[in-house]
Protein backbone atom coordinates (compact mmCIF):
# COMPACT_ATOMS: atom_id res chain seq x y z
CA UNK A 1 0.00 0.00 0.00
CA UNK A 2 2.90 2.14 0.61
CA UNK A 3 3.46 2.62 -3.38
CA UNK A 4 -0.21 3.50 -4.06
CA UNK A 5 -1.71 6.92 -5.34
CA UNK A 6 -3.31 9.14 -2.79
CA UNK A 7 -6.53 8.13 -4.13
CA UNK A 8 -6.12 4.82 -4.19
CA UNK A 9 -5.31 5.01 -0.68
CA UNK A 10 -7.81 7.05 0.46
CA UNK A 11 -10.68 5.18 -1.02
CA UNK A 12 -9.73 2.04 0.57
CA UNK A 13 -9.69 3.56 3.91
CA UNK A 14 -13.32 4.89 2.65
CA UNK A 15 -13.70 1.18 1.91
CA UNK A 16 -12.53 -0.39 5.33
CA UNK A 17 -15.44 2.59 6.85
CA UNK A 18 -18.26 2.36 4.20
CA UNK A 19 -19.04 -1.44 3.54
CA UNK A 20 -19.24 -3.26 7.12
CA UNK A 21 -21.19 0.03 7.81
CA UNK A 22 -23.41 -0.61 4.34
CA UNK A 23 -23.68 -4.12 5.46
CA UNK A 24 -25.26 -3.36 8.83
CA UNK A 25 -27.50 -0.52 7.78
CA UNK A 26 -29.03 -3.23 5.21
CA UNK A 27 -29.13 -5.87 7.93
CA UNK A 28 -30.99 -3.72 9.94
CA UNK A 29 -33.25 -1.51 7.31
CA UNK A 30 -34.38 -5.19 6.53
CA UNK A 31 -35.09 -6.55 10.22
CA UNK A 32 -37.33 -2.71 10.17
CA UNK A 33 -39.13 -3.25 6.81
CA UNK A 34 -39.87 -6.93 7.69
CA UNK A 35 -41.24 -5.63 11.55
CA UNK A 36 -42.80 -2.39 10.41
CA UNK A 37 -44.74 -4.55 7.62
CA UNK A 38 -45.66 -7.51 9.84
CA UNK A 39 -47.02 -4.87 12.30
CA UNK A 40 -48.47 -2.88 9.72
CA UNK A 41 -50.72 -5.84 8.35
CA UNK A 42 -51.72 -6.36 12.09
CA UNK A 43 -53.02 -2.81 12.73
CA UNK A 44 -55.15 -2.98 9.29
CA UNK A 45 -56.60 -6.28 9.61
CA UNK A 46 -57.38 -5.52 13.50
CA UNK A 47 -59.03 -1.93 12.36
CA UNK A 48 -61.18 -3.87 9.40
CA UNK A 49 -62.34 -6.35 11.31
CA UNK A 50 -63.06 -3.90 14.81
CA UNK A 51 -64.86 -1.87 12.03
CA UNK A 52 -67.20 -4.47 10.49
CA UNK A 53 -67.59 -5.65 14.71
CA UNK A 54 -68.75 -2.43 15.49
CA UNK A 55 -71.87 -1.93 12.55
CA UNK A 56 -72.28 -5.27 10.67
CA UNK A 57 -74.60 -7.28 13.21
CA UNK A 58 -76.28 -3.81 13.78
CA UNK A 59 -77.31 -3.12 10.34
CA UNK A 60 -78.10 -6.02 9.25
CA UNK A 61 -80.77 -7.18 12.36
CA UNK A 62 -82.46 -3.83 11.94
CA UNK A 63 -82.99 -3.47 8.80
CA UNK A 64 -84.00 -7.38 8.47
CA UNK A 65 -86.26 -6.59 11.81
CA UNK A 66 -87.87 -3.72 9.36
CA UNK A 67 -88.40 -5.68 6.75
CA UNK A 68 -90.05 -8.42 8.70
CA UNK A 69 -92.14 -6.06 11.01
CA UNK A 70 -93.46 -4.02 8.39
CA UNK A 71 -93.49 -6.85 5.99
CA UNK A 72 -91.90 -4.73 3.14
CA UNK A 73 -88.52 -5.05 1.52
CA UNK A 74 -85.72 -2.74 1.33
CA UNK A 75 -86.63 -2.15 -2.34
CA UNK A 76 -90.29 -1.93 -2.00
CA UNK A 77 -89.64 1.08 1.23
CA UNK A 78 -87.39 3.08 -1.32
CA UNK A 79 -89.45 2.65 -4.20
CA UNK A 80 -92.31 4.43 -2.05
CA UNK A 81 -93.00 8.33 -2.27
CA UNK A 82 -91.29 10.08 0.55
CA UNK A 83 -94.04 10.55 2.69
CA UNK A 84 -95.61 7.47 2.72
CA UNK A 85 -92.55 5.65 3.96
CA UNK A 86 -92.53 3.96 7.78
CA UNK A 87 -91.07 5.83 9.85
CA UNK A 88 -87.30 5.77 10.61
CA UNK A 89 -86.38 4.44 7.38
CA UNK A 90 -83.94 6.86 7.39
CA UNK A 91 -81.94 4.74 9.45
CA UNK A 92 -82.27 1.55 6.92
CA UNK A 93 -79.23 0.85 4.75
CA UNK A 94 -79.40 -1.38 1.91
CA UNK A 95 -78.18 -5.36 3.10
CA UNK A 96 -76.61 -6.54 0.05
CA UNK A 97 -73.91 -3.97 -0.42
CA UNK A 98 -73.06 -4.16 3.73
CA UNK A 99 -72.58 -7.92 3.15
CA UNK A 100 -70.88 -7.74 -0.14
CA UNK A 101 -68.37 -4.86 1.12
CA UNK A 102 -67.78 -7.21 4.17
CA UNK A 103 -66.92 -10.29 1.86
CA UNK A 104 -64.48 -8.31 0.02
CA UNK A 105 -62.79 -6.76 3.17
CA UNK A 106 -62.72 -10.31 4.22
CA UNK A 107 -61.01 -11.75 1.43
CA UNK A 108 -58.36 -9.79 1.06
CA UNK A 109 -57.84 -10.20 5.01
CA UNK A 110 -57.29 -13.89 4.07
CA UNK A 111 -54.16 -13.07 1.95
CA UNK A 112 -52.29 -11.25 4.72
CA UNK A 113 -53.42 -13.37 7.71
CA UNK A 114 -50.99 -15.65 9.57
CA UNK A 115 -51.71 -18.46 11.37
CA UNK A 116 -53.85 -21.56 11.15
CA UNK A 117 -56.13 -20.57 13.81
CA UNK A 118 -56.80 -16.87 12.03
CA UNK A 119 -57.25 -18.23 8.89
CA UNK A 120 -59.78 -20.33 10.45
CA UNK A 121 -61.98 -17.64 11.93
CA UNK A 122 -61.53 -15.69 8.41
CA UNK A 123 -63.22 -19.12 6.53
CA UNK A 124 -66.02 -19.37 9.00
CA UNK A 125 -66.92 -15.30 8.54
CA UNK A 126 -66.83 -15.98 5.16
CA UNK A 127 -69.17 -19.17 4.68
CA UNK A 128 -71.05 -17.06 6.95
CA UNK A 129 -71.49 -13.71 4.94
CA UNK A 130 -72.41 -16.46 2.23
CA UNK A 131 -74.91 -18.07 3.83
CA UNK A 132 -76.38 -14.75 5.16
CA UNK A 133 -76.91 -12.98 2.27
CA UNK A 134 -78.81 -16.60 1.62
CA UNK A 135 -81.38 -15.59 4.27
CA UNK A 136 -81.40 -11.97 3.26
CA UNK A 137 -82.91 -13.15 -0.18
CA UNK A 138 -85.11 -15.69 1.23
CA UNK A 139 -86.94 -13.27 3.48
CA UNK A 140 -87.41 -10.76 0.99
CA UNK A 141 -88.47 -13.35 -1.70
CA UNK A 142 -90.92 -14.76 1.35
CA UNK A 143 -91.97 -10.99 1.62
CA UNK A 144 -92.40 -9.97 -2.25
CA UNK A 145 -94.53 -13.03 -2.79
CA UNK A 146 -96.82 -12.44 -0.16
CA UNK A 147 -95.55 -15.39 2.17
CA UNK A 148 -96.85 -15.66 6.09
CA UNK A 149 -95.17 -13.38 8.86
CA UNK A 150 -94.52 -16.37 10.98
CA UNK A 151 -91.98 -17.75 8.39
CA UNK A 152 -90.03 -14.55 7.63
CA UNK A 153 -89.57 -14.41 11.65
CA UNK A 154 -88.45 -17.75 11.72
CA UNK A 155 -86.06 -16.60 9.22
CA UNK A 156 -85.22 -13.50 10.83
CA UNK A 157 -84.45 -14.87 14.26
CA UNK A 158 -83.20 -18.88 13.38
CA UNK A 159 -81.00 -17.07 10.13
CA UNK A 160 -80.19 -13.68 10.55
CA UNK A 161 -79.38 -12.99 14.21
CA UNK A 162 -77.52 -16.63 14.61
CA UNK A 163 -75.27 -15.49 11.63
CA UNK A 164 -74.71 -12.18 12.18
CA UNK A 165 -73.69 -13.29 16.09
CA UNK A 166 -71.67 -16.23 14.74
CA UNK A 167 -70.00 -13.63 12.70
CA UNK A 168 -69.24 -10.98 15.47
CA UNK A 169 -67.93 -13.47 17.35
CA UNK A 170 -65.56 -14.69 14.86
CA UNK A 171 -64.14 -11.43 14.14
CA UNK A 172 -63.89 -10.60 18.16
CA UNK A 173 -61.74 -14.21 18.00
CA UNK A 174 -59.92 -12.92 14.67
CA UNK A 175 -59.35 -9.64 16.84
CA UNK A 176 -58.01 -11.61 19.74
CA UNK A 177 -55.31 -13.67 18.59
CA UNK A 178 -54.07 -10.52 16.09
CA UNK A 179 -53.59 -8.35 19.02
CA UNK A 180 -51.65 -11.82 21.02
CA UNK A 181 -49.66 -11.84 17.63
CA UNK A 182 -48.09 -8.13 18.59
CA UNK A 183 -46.38 -9.94 21.37
CA UNK A 184 -44.60 -12.37 18.89
CA UNK A 185 -43.47 -9.60 16.91
CA UNK A 186 -42.08 -7.35 19.92
CA UNK A 187 -39.82 -10.80 21.13
CA UNK A 188 -38.72 -10.83 17.57
CA UNK A 189 -37.81 -7.26 17.24
CA UNK A 190 -36.04 -7.57 20.66
CA UNK A 191 -33.75 -10.47 19.58
CA UNK A 192 -33.06 -9.07 16.10
CA UNK A 193 -32.60 -5.70 17.74
CA UNK A 194 -29.77 -7.34 20.70
CA UNK A 195 -27.90 -9.53 17.44
CA UNK A 196 -27.37 -6.06 16.15
CA UNK A 197 -26.13 -4.47 18.48
CA UNK A 198 -23.73 -6.88 19.34
CA UNK A 199 -22.69 -7.18 15.48
CA UNK A 200 -22.34 -3.52 15.52
CA UNK A 201 -19.81 -3.33 18.61
CA UNK A 202 -17.53 -6.18 16.75
CA UNK A 203 -17.68 -4.59 13.53
CA UNK A 204 -17.11 -0.58 14.76
CA UNK A 205 -14.50 -1.65 17.04
CA UNK A 206 -12.78 -3.63 13.56
CA UNK A 207 -13.73 -0.54 11.68
CA UNK A 208 -12.10 1.84 14.32
CA UNK A 209 -8.63 -0.67 14.61
CA UNK A 210 -8.29 -0.83 10.92
CA UNK A 211 -8.53 2.95 10.18
CA UNK A 212 -6.18 3.97 12.75
CA UNK A 213 -3.15 1.76 10.96
CA UNK A 214 -4.44 3.08 7.52
CA UNK A 215 -5.13 6.95 8.68
CA UNK A 216 -1.31 7.08 10.19
CA UNK A 217 0.26 5.30 7.28
CA UNK A 218 -1.93 8.12 4.83
CA UNK A 219 -1.05 11.11 7.62
CA UNK A 220 2.79 9.77 7.17
CA UNK A 221 2.74 10.10 3.56
CA UNK A 222 0.86 13.34 3.11
CA UNK A 223 1.27 15.76 6.26
CA UNK A 224 4.80 16.67 5.53
CA UNK A 225 4.46 17.84 1.55
CA UNK A 226 1.27 19.22 2.41
CA UNK A 227 3.12 21.12 5.02
CA UNK A 228 5.91 22.13 3.30
CA UNK A 229 3.58 23.64 0.68
CA UNK A 230 1.70 25.16 2.86
CA UNK A 231 5.26 26.96 3.97
CA UNK A 232 5.60 27.54 0.38
CA UNK A 233 2.03 29.64 -0.24
CA UNK A 234 2.52 31.59 2.92
CA UNK A 235 6.17 32.39 0.68
CA UNK A 236 4.59 33.20 -2.18
CA UNK A 237 1.28 35.46 -0.23
CA UNK A 238 4.02 37.43 0.72
CA UNK A 239 5.31 38.05 -2.70
CA UNK A 240 8.03 35.70 -3.41
CA UNK A 241 7.55 34.06 -6.62
CA UNK A 242 11.30 33.11 -7.11
CA UNK A 243 12.12 30.00 -5.23
CA UNK A 244 10.39 26.69 -6.05
CA UNK A 245 9.39 24.03 -3.74
CA UNK A 246 10.31 20.51 -3.71
CA UNK A 247 8.53 17.47 -3.20
CA UNK A 248 9.50 13.67 -2.91
CA UNK A 249 6.34 11.54 -3.07
CA UNK A 250 4.73 8.84 -5.15
CA UNK A 251 1.14 9.81 -5.41
CA UNK A 252 -0.65 13.16 -6.19
CA UNK A 253 1.14 15.10 -3.61
CA UNK A 254 4.13 15.52 -5.67
CA UNK A 255 2.15 16.00 -8.95
CA UNK A 256 0.25 18.82 -6.86
CA UNK A 257 4.05 20.48 -5.99
CA UNK A 258 4.82 20.84 -9.55
CA UNK A 259 2.04 22.29 -10.44
CA UNK A 260 1.91 24.70 -7.59
CA UNK A 261 5.60 25.84 -8.72
CA UNK A 262 3.56 25.99 -12.41
CA UNK A 263 1.35 28.37 -11.01
CA UNK A 264 3.55 29.90 -8.84
CA UNK A 265 6.16 30.98 -11.68
CA UNK A 266 2.88 31.39 -14.07
CA UNK A 267 1.20 34.34 -11.28
CA UNK A 268 5.19 36.24 -11.16
CA UNK A 269 4.51 36.43 -15.10
CA UNK A 270 1.48 37.87 -15.07
CA UNK A 271 1.34 39.95 -11.94
CA UNK A 272 4.47 41.85 -14.15
CA UNK A 273 2.08 41.57 -17.18
CA UNK A 274 -0.37 43.32 -15.02
CA UNK A 275 2.15 46.34 -13.97
CA UNK A 276 3.29 47.04 -17.72
CA UNK A 277 -0.72 46.61 -18.90
CA UNK A 278 -1.26 49.44 -16.57
CA UNK A 279 1.42 51.44 -17.03
CA UNK A 280 0.73 51.05 -20.64
CA UNK A 281 -2.83 52.35 -19.52
CA UNK A 282 -1.79 55.26 -17.70
CA UNK A 283 0.77 56.00 -20.15
CA UNK A 284 -2.35 56.13 -22.76
CA UNK A 285 -4.85 58.00 -20.48
CA UNK A 286 -2.45 60.12 -19.86
CA UNK A 287 -1.33 61.13 -23.61
CA UNK A 288 -5.66 61.08 -24.26
CA UNK A 289 -5.71 63.66 -21.46
CA UNK A 290 -3.21 65.49 -23.05
CA UNK A 291 -4.71 65.70 -26.58
CA UNK A 292 -7.68 67.03 -24.93
CA UNK A 293 -6.07 69.46 -23.21
CA UNK A 294 -4.58 70.89 -26.08
CA UNK A 295 -3.40 74.78 -25.82
CA UNK A 296 -4.43 75.56 -29.15
CA UNK A 297 -7.90 74.00 -28.49
CA UNK A 298 -8.05 75.99 -25.47
CA UNK A 299 -6.36 79.27 -26.90
CA UNK A 300 -8.74 79.49 -29.78
CA UNK A 301 -11.33 78.49 -27.26
CA UNK A 302 -10.08 81.41 -25.23
CA UNK A 303 -9.91 83.99 -28.13
CA UNK A 304 -13.50 83.19 -29.28
CA UNK A 305 -14.66 84.00 -26.05
CA UNK A 306 -12.80 87.18 -26.07
CA UNK A 307 -13.87 88.17 -29.55
CA UNK A 308 -17.48 87.39 -28.58
CA UNK A 309 -17.10 89.30 -25.39
CA UNK A 310 -15.38 92.42 -27.60
CA UNK A 311 -18.55 92.19 -29.78
CA UNK A 312 -21.23 92.41 -27.06
CA UNK A 313 -22.18 88.51 -27.40
CA UNK A 314 -22.85 88.24 -23.86
CA UNK A 315 -25.14 85.06 -24.03
CA UNK A 316 -22.99 83.40 -26.32
CA UNK A 317 -20.33 84.01 -23.97
CA UNK A 318 -22.12 82.54 -21.23
CA UNK A 319 -22.71 79.27 -23.53
CA UNK A 320 -19.12 78.99 -24.36
CA UNK A 321 -18.10 79.33 -20.67
CA UNK A 322 -20.15 77.15 -19.78
CA UNK A 323 -19.28 74.39 -22.31
CA UNK A 324 -15.75 74.87 -21.55
CA UNK A 325 -16.29 74.45 -17.79
CA UNK A 326 -18.16 71.22 -18.60
CA UNK A 327 -15.84 69.73 -20.86
CA UNK A 328 -13.25 70.01 -18.80
CA UNK A 329 -15.13 68.87 -15.76
CA UNK A 330 -16.84 65.96 -17.70
CA UNK A 331 -13.13 64.93 -18.86
CA UNK A 332 -11.83 65.14 -15.89
CA UNK A 333 -14.52 63.04 -13.73
CA UNK A 334 -13.57 62.55 -10.37
CA UNK A 335 -10.28 60.57 -11.71
CA UNK A 336 -12.87 57.59 -12.73
CA UNK A 337 -11.84 55.20 -15.61
CA UNK A 338 -15.99 54.19 -16.29
CA UNK A 339 -18.57 56.84 -16.77
CA UNK A 340 -22.02 56.68 -17.72
CA UNK A 341 -23.13 57.05 -21.37
CA UNK A 342 -25.01 59.64 -20.43
CA UNK A 343 -22.24 61.60 -19.03
CA UNK A 344 -19.98 61.16 -22.17
CA UNK A 345 -22.96 62.10 -24.43
CA UNK A 346 -22.93 65.17 -22.60
CA UNK A 347 -18.57 65.43 -22.99
CA UNK A 348 -19.12 65.31 -26.36
CA UNK A 349 -22.20 67.60 -26.32
CA UNK A 350 -19.67 70.74 -24.69
CA UNK A 351 -17.28 69.94 -27.09
CA UNK A 352 -19.23 70.46 -30.06
CA UNK A 353 -21.33 73.39 -28.81
CA UNK A 354 -17.64 75.14 -28.28
CA UNK A 355 -16.89 74.58 -32.23
CA UNK A 356 -20.31 75.31 -33.14
CA UNK A 357 -19.96 78.55 -31.78
CA UNK A 358 -16.45 78.94 -33.68
CA UNK A 359 -17.40 77.46 -36.79
CA UNK A 360 -21.18 78.67 -36.90
CA UNK A 361 -21.00 78.94 -40.40
CA UNK A 362 -19.52 74.89 -41.58
CA UNK A 363 -20.64 72.82 -38.18
CA UNK A 364 -23.84 71.29 -37.48
CA UNK A 365 -24.50 67.98 -35.22
CA UNK A 366 -26.74 66.06 -33.65
CA UNK A 367 -26.11 63.58 -30.67
CA UNK A 368 -29.22 60.40 -31.62
CA UNK A 369 -28.30 58.14 -28.42
CA UNK A 370 -31.40 55.88 -27.61
CA UNK A 371 -32.36 56.89 -23.56
CA UNK A 372 -32.43 53.50 -22.60
CA UNK A 373 -28.44 53.53 -22.50
CA UNK A 374 -27.68 56.53 -20.05
CA UNK A 375 -26.96 54.62 -17.29
CA UNK A 376 -24.81 51.87 -18.86
CA UNK A 377 -21.42 52.50 -18.30
CA UNK A 378 -18.50 53.63 -20.79
CA UNK A 379 -14.34 53.64 -20.90
CA UNK A 380 -14.27 57.65 -20.31
CA UNK A 381 -12.87 59.97 -23.60
CA UNK A 382 -14.23 56.95 -26.62
CA UNK A 383 -16.72 59.04 -28.52
CA UNK A 384 -14.55 62.29 -28.04
CA UNK A 385 -11.39 61.70 -30.16
CA UNK A 386 -13.95 60.54 -33.03
CA UNK A 387 -16.30 63.55 -32.96
CA UNK A 388 -12.31 65.57 -33.09
CA UNK A 389 -11.30 63.31 -36.08
CA UNK A 390 -14.82 64.36 -37.93
CA UNK A 391 -14.19 67.74 -37.25
CA UNK A 392 -11.22 68.57 -38.54
CA UNK A 393 -10.21 65.64 -40.94
CA UNK A 394 -13.40 65.70 -42.52
CA UNK A 395 -15.80 69.15 -42.08
CA UNK A 396 -12.93 71.64 -41.96
CA UNK A 397 -11.49 70.23 -45.04
CA UNK A 398 -14.67 69.87 -46.80
CA UNK A 399 -14.62 73.76 -47.09
CA UNK A 400 -18.30 74.25 -46.62
CA UNK A 401 -20.96 73.53 -44.30
CA UNK A 402 -21.31 70.07 -42.68
CA UNK A 403 -22.69 67.48 -40.13
CA UNK A 404 -21.58 65.53 -37.38
CA UNK A 405 -23.47 62.49 -36.36
CA UNK A 406 -23.55 60.44 -33.01
CA UNK A 407 -25.35 57.84 -33.11
CA UNK A 408 -25.77 55.10 -29.77
CA UNK A 409 -27.97 51.91 -29.99
CA UNK A 410 -28.51 48.12 -28.33
CA UNK A 411 -27.57 45.35 -30.08
CA UNK A 412 -28.10 42.02 -28.13
CA UNK A 413 -25.63 42.74 -25.60
CA UNK A 414 -23.91 45.33 -27.00
CA UNK A 415 -24.05 49.01 -27.42
CA UNK A 416 -22.90 50.50 -30.94
CA UNK A 417 -21.81 54.33 -31.26
CA UNK A 418 -21.40 55.28 -34.98
CA UNK A 419 -19.51 59.10 -35.45
CA UNK A 420 -20.11 59.58 -38.91
CA UNK A 421 -19.02 63.00 -40.89
CA UNK A 422 -20.55 63.73 -44.59
CA UNK A 423 -17.35 65.30 -44.94
CA UNK A 424 -14.00 64.83 -47.49
CA UNK A 425 -14.00 60.95 -46.93
CA UNK A 426 -11.13 58.89 -48.03
CA UNK A 427 -9.68 57.24 -50.29
CA UNK A 428 -8.76 53.59 -50.49
CA UNK A 429 -4.79 54.13 -49.72
CA UNK A 430 -6.11 56.72 -47.13
CA UNK A 431 -8.40 54.74 -45.23
CA UNK A 432 -5.54 51.67 -45.66
CA UNK A 433 -2.82 53.82 -44.08
CA UNK A 434 -5.40 54.86 -41.57
CA UNK A 435 -6.22 51.35 -40.68
CA UNK A 436 -2.11 50.37 -40.07
CA UNK A 437 -1.87 53.78 -38.24
CA UNK A 438 -4.74 52.69 -35.78
CA UNK A 439 -3.53 49.52 -35.22
CA UNK A 440 0.06 51.15 -34.95
CA UNK A 441 1.44 49.00 -37.94
CA UNK A 442 3.79 51.50 -39.23
CA UNK A 443 3.72 54.37 -36.27
CA UNK A 444 1.05 56.62 -35.44
CA UNK A 445 0.57 60.20 -37.77
CA UNK A 446 -0.96 62.95 -36.15
CA UNK A 447 -4.36 61.67 -37.45
CA UNK A 448 -3.68 58.20 -36.00
CA UNK A 449 -2.77 58.69 -32.74
CA UNK A 450 -6.01 59.94 -30.75
CA UNK A 451 -7.46 56.79 -32.88
CA UNK A 452 -5.03 54.24 -32.24
CA UNK A 453 -5.46 54.96 -28.36
CA UNK A 454 -9.00 55.00 -28.54
CA UNK A 455 -8.66 51.59 -30.29
CA UNK A 456 -6.20 49.91 -28.07
CA UNK A 457 -7.81 51.40 -24.49
CA UNK A 458 -11.28 49.66 -25.91
CA UNK A 459 -9.53 46.42 -26.47
CA UNK A 460 -7.24 47.07 -22.90
CA UNK A 461 -10.41 47.48 -20.96
CA UNK A 462 -12.88 44.89 -23.34
CA UNK A 463 -10.72 42.44 -24.84
CA UNK A 464 -9.72 41.89 -28.04
CA UNK A 465 -13.00 41.25 -30.01
CA UNK A 466 -13.71 44.93 -29.33
CA UNK A 467 -12.13 47.83 -30.51
CA UNK A 468 -12.26 50.44 -33.83
CA UNK A 469 -13.23 50.14 -37.43
CA UNK A 470 -14.48 52.68 -39.77
CA UNK A 471 -15.52 53.40 -43.22
CA UNK A 472 -15.19 55.73 -45.68
CA UNK A 473 -15.88 57.13 -49.33
CA UNK A 474 -14.07 59.91 -51.08
CA UNK A 475 -16.62 62.84 -50.95
CA UNK A 476 -19.37 60.94 -49.06
CA UNK A 477 -17.61 61.22 -45.69
CA UNK A 478 -16.78 59.03 -42.65
CA UNK A 479 -18.11 56.73 -40.21
CA UNK A 480 -16.10 55.51 -37.33
CA UNK A 481 -17.94 52.29 -35.59
CA UNK A 482 -17.21 51.08 -31.58
CA UNK A 483 -18.73 48.35 -29.84
CA UNK A 484 -18.73 47.67 -26.45
CA UNK A 485 -20.38 45.13 -23.89
CA UNK A 486 -23.42 46.14 -22.24
CA UNK A 487 -22.90 47.04 -18.39
CA UNK A 488 -24.96 48.72 -16.19
CA UNK A 489 -23.44 51.38 -13.88
CA UNK A 490 -23.55 49.93 -10.54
Amino acid sequence: MRHWSLGKRLNFMSVLMIVPLAILVVYLLFSLMEFCNAYSQMVRNIDEANTYSGYLKRDIDYVMYREVIGSKTYRQIYSMPEDKRPAGWEQLKNPYPLIADARGTFQSMAGHTEGAANAGNIRWILHCLDRLKIVVGEIDANIENGGTYDDSIDKLQLGVYILTADIQTQIQNYVYREALNFQEVQNGLTTQGQTAVRISIVLLIGIVLLNLLVSRSITKSVADPIRKLCRATERVAKGDFTETTTVRATDEVEILAESFNNMQSEIGRLIENIKEEQNRRRVMELQLLQEQINPHFLYNTLDAIVWLAEGGQDEQVVAMVASLSKFFRSMLSEGRDFITIDEETRHISSYLEIQKIRYRDILDYEIRVDEELSQYRILKLTLQPLVENALYHGIKNKRRGGKITVDGHRRGNEVVFTVSDDGVGMTEREQDELRKAVKRENGTSRRGFGLANVDERLRLHYGESYGLSFTSAPGKGTAFIVRIPLRKKA
